[in-house]
């Protein structure tokens, strides 16, 4: 099972139903999740119309930013659990396995004051579930100081806060294939910004249930195309003996 996470940073832009197709011809995924779409739902609707998936959930931006589009065939059984303005969260189940999973879309806050309460909503969800548990997406922070290029040097301080977070989800930092940062602020390369700002990160659970078959990749899909996503594929045939 693939899945896809994009912040593709506004569906409405001109040009931009061709890329998810280009994805397509590219690589075989299953589930597709749009972070930062800008858009309502009515267009949201429209968008899906023109996408070669059969099912959709849809959050809305608040303003003129933010909104998740999560898109999947009929082949694999997702529930809705939960969502908020800035995450979607939902169960997996699969006809391989009587185990299923969750998984959180999430597109944090960028600003790091309204980060907070958006944690407290992560850390409620976890305290409620003890089942296997992915979170993907733009954590809008980084892990360790290698993870930006030039910028601001005040980033201990948040670096300090969001390990303990992570911690206190019980979530895992896998090693990963692909680029090292996801985000740059498109400036000139004396004064270009590079940032690790989207991830995945599974707990023990999910870890266990998938060890030896979890594949985190990080693509920047051209040369001329500003574009990262985060592809998270698993091995679902045969997991359950990886249990054993």
């Amino acid at each position: 099972m693939s899945i896809l996470c994009w912040n593709c940073r506004g569906c409405s832009r001109q040009g931009f139903l061709s890329q998810p197709t280009f994805f397509r011809t590219l690589m075989v995924f299953d589930v597709l999740c749009l972070v930062d779409t800008m858009i309502d739902e009515d267009t949201s609707k429209n968008l899906v119309t023109k996408l070669p998936f059969c099912n959709y959930f849809c959050v809305p931006p608040v303003g003129h930013s933010g909104g998740l589009l999560l898109l999947w065939n009929s082949d694999y059984g997702i529930s809705i659990l939960s969502s908020h303005p800035k995450f979607i969260h939902c169960k997996f189940q699969d006809v391989c396995s009587t185990t299923p999973w969750l998984v959180t879309f999430l597109y944090m806050f960028p600003h790091k004051h309204q980060q907070q309460d958006l944690w407290n909503e992560l850390v409620h969800l976890q305290v409620h579930s003890q089942e296997p548990w992915f979170i993907m997406g733009d954590f809008n922070c980084i892990l360790h100081l290698k993870e930006k290029r030039r910028g601001s040097n005040f980033v201990d301080r948040y670096i300090i806060q969001f390990r303990p977070l992570l911690n206190r989800l019980g979530m895992i930092s896998l090693s990963f294939s692909g680029n090292l940062f996801t985000w740059k602020n498109k400036q000139q390369l004396s004064t270009r910004i590079c940032e690790r700002l989207d991830r995945v990160v599974p707990n023990s659970a999910a870890f266990t249930l998938f060890r030896l078959s979890i594949c985190i990749t990080y693509l920047l899909l051209g040369p001329i195309m500003d574009l990262f996503i985060l592809l998270l594929t698993l091995l679902l045939l045969g997991k359950e003996k990886l249990l054993n």
